[in-house]
C-alpha cells in the first residue's frame, strides 16, 4: 500500500490490521491447521506467502478489496473491505475468528503501526511444523487460549503432522518437485 492509502483509514482499522500482521506467524497454526494447508500457501497459486497487506492483490495475507460504489477518497476510507487470506476450510471458523479478533484487539490496545518493510516482507510459515513452532513461542497465544488448551492443541497437531509424514514416507507417489519437497520434509527430524 502507498503511504497515502495507509493514512486514508481511521486509526482502529489500521491498528487492528497491524495486530493481525504482527501475530500472523503464531496464528497461522490455527487458521491453516492442516499439513495440506501449506500446499496451497505456495507461490503462483493466488495464495499468500508473505506477511503483508496489499490493495487488490489476491496473493496478500490481508487484502484490501476493491470498493466500486464509493467515489470519493473519504467514502472509500469508510467503505473498504478487508479479506484475511491465510485461512482455509480445514480451520475451525470459531478458533480462526477468535485468533484474528485477539490479534487485532492486541494491535488496537498496543497501538501497533502497520509494518513498513524495506524490501521483502517476512515469509509466512512454510509448513505446519513451522507454524506450530511459531504458536508455541508466542506468549500472546498462551495468554489468549490458556496454557492447557494451547498445550493440548500443540500436541494434537504435532501428532497429526507425524501421522501425515509417516504416510508420505510409505507412499510411492510419482516424482514431482513438490513430492521431493514433501519427502525431504518427511525425512527431517521434528520435535513431536
Amino acid at each position: 500500500m502507498t503511504q497515502r492509502d495507509r493514512w486514508a483509514w481511521v486509526k482502529p482499522p489500521r491498528k487492528f490490521c497491524s495486530g493481525v500482521l504482527h501475530h500472523l506467524p503464531a496464528i497461522t497454526a490455527i487458521t491453516a491447521p492442516s499439513p495440506v494447508s501449506y500446499l496451497r500457501l505456495t507461490p503462483n497459486r493466488w495464495a499468500p506467502t508473505v506477511i503483508d497487506i496489499v490493495k487488490h492483490d489476491r496473493g496478500a495475507a490481508l487484502r484490501v478489496c476493491p470498493v466500486f460504489a464509493a467515489t470519493t477518497p473519504k467514502k472509500i476510507a469508510k467503505a473498504f473491505n478487508l479479506e484475511f487470506r491465510v485461512s482455509d476450510g480445514s480451520a475451525s471458523p470459531y478458533m480462526a475468528l477468535g485468533a484474528m479478533i485477539f490479534a487485532g484487539a492486541d494491535g488496537i490496545a498496543r497501538k501497533l503501526a502497520l509494518p513498513n518493510y524495506d524490501g521483502e516482507a517476512p515469509p509466512l510459515p512454510r509448513s505446519l511444523g513451522q507454524a506450530l513452532d511459531g504458536m508455541e513461542s508466542s506468549t500472546a497465544i498462551k495468554e489468549w487460549f490458556g496454557p492447557t488448551f494451547r498445550e493440548a492443541y500443540l500436541r494434537h497437531k504435532r501428532s497429526e503432522l507425524a501421522m501425515s509424514l509417516r504416510s508420505i514416507r510409505r507412499t510411492s507417489a510419482p516424482v514431482t518437485p513438490r513430492s521431493i519437497e514433501l519427502r525431504a520434509l518427511a525425512a527431517t527430524p521434528h520435535r513431536w
